[in-house]
């Protein structure tokens, strides 16, 4: 059984009106009435896709990010929750000598091997420019799902070994490496912060990898509990 629960596993305002909208549409007798109302949820869907997903890469956006964090603190506020920053080592370099069209290629190869370096339920994002953001959820407390909660530690540990991983896979699959943050904390903690503030310790822990001579993995102390 999985300790995380999916992205999809709690649908958006947006998603429910396009399922109650679908129902409706096959109760329609009418077969004209109901290929048009079928177009219509059709359309429904693809802009309901479009607002939570990166057109370039596939992945998920910034709003998908917010939505799961909140979703997920709202059913499992004691888990641990871990929020892994990944920046592309010298993306600007990349871009002048191969391009825009370059650089997308390699956003591109990055993105589908942290998808492919991570758990089927982590949360990969692409957060904006060349910084990715992944999210990775540890066991749920006993008091919410009936399975005795892991220590820190042991999440730790966990975190570190899948963004080494992800990290080795990059430098390995493409023609550049990147380097890594990640802050570990309680969901109910990430809940609790503005927007803006979500990444802010990954974030710094990234500026400290990127110090150590890039392509390296550290663990934020910022707001440790």
């Amino acid at each position: 059984m999985s300790n995380s629960i999916e992205v999809t596993e709690t649908p958006d305002l947006a998603e429910l009106e396009i399922d109650q909208i679908r129902k409706l549409t096959n109760a329609i007798s009418d077969d004209r009435s109901r290929y048009l109302a079928q177009r219509i949820v059709d359309v429904l869907e693809d802009r309901t896709k479009t607002s939570v997903t990166d057109p370039l890469t596939g992945l998920w956006n910034r709003r998908r990010l917010e939505e799961y964090l909140k979703r997920f603190a709202e059913r499992y506020p004691k888990s641990w929750l871990a929020i892994l920053a990944f920046d592309i080592d010298d993306f600007k370099r990349v871009n002048d000598e191969h391009g825009h069209p370059g650089g997308d290629k390699v956003l591109v190869a990055v993105a589908k091997k942290l998808s492919d370096n991570f758990r089927p339920d982590d949360l990969v994002c692409r957060f904006g420019g060349d910084e990715f953001i992944v999210v990775v959820t540890g066991a749920v407390s006993k008091e919410f799902h009936g399975n005795a909660g892991e220590s820190r530690d042991d999440f730790e540990k966990m975190v570190s070994m899948l963004a080494q991983r992800a990290r080795e896979a990059v430098e390995k699959g493409t023609d550049v490496t990147v380097s890594v943050g990640f802050d570990i904390n309680k969901a109910e903690y990430f809940a609790a912060l503005e927007p803006l503030k979500i990444t802010y310790a990954a974030d710094v822990a990234l500026y400290d990898a990127k110090s150590l001579g890039k392509n390296h993995v550290v663990m934020s102390v910022v707001g440790r509990s």
